[in-house]
């Protein structure tokens, strides 16, 4: 009767073991291609040392009225851009920044560019998440670098 209870419990173990082990492999063998996110208090510093090329996702009912003065700057609605990412023409000898609200579309489309071998950037939290002053600056054009 012991040796039955320790054969079940040897049981379990190796049971947890072997899913352990299946569940860091599958893990491993899922992992994607790393994102490059720049967190959003450092985005004009990002922008300074780097010189982007901006690409904002947002749909054009979010910009109204809130755009972006920084040059240069390409509009390519998230929507549009999801169906045909081929829209978008690399330069893999260009540093290009992703933006969005909120980071979430700007990170699926980086990504997604990832795969494909392509380094993207996206603002992390978003321009929600761009502190105001640094915001501004880029609404208004006083940046330190000639754009």
């Amino acid at each position: 009767m012991k040796n039955i209870k320790s054969n079940s419990i040897d049981m379990i173990i190796l049971g947890f073991f072997i899913i352990g082990i299946f569940s860091i492999v599958t893990y491993l063998i899922g992992q994607r291609d790393p994102d490059y996110p720049i967190n959003s208090n450092k985005f004009i510093e990002f922008i300074e040392a780097n010189k982007p090329i901006i690409i904002d996702l947002r749909e054009y009912n979010e910009i109204s009225g809130d755009t972006l003065k920084y040059q240069p700057l390409l509009h390519y609605p998230f929507l549009e851009l999801q169906k045909d990412i081929s829209k978008l023409n690399i330069d893999s000898s260009q540093t290009y920044l992703f933006v969005c609200t909120d980071g979430n579309r700007s990170r699926l489309i980086t990504s997604s560019l990832s795969a494909k071998g392509i380094t993207a950037y996206y603002l992390e939290d978003g321009l929600w998440g761009v502190p105001d002053q640094q915001l501004n600056q880029l609404k208004e054009n006083q940046l330190k670098i000639k754009l």
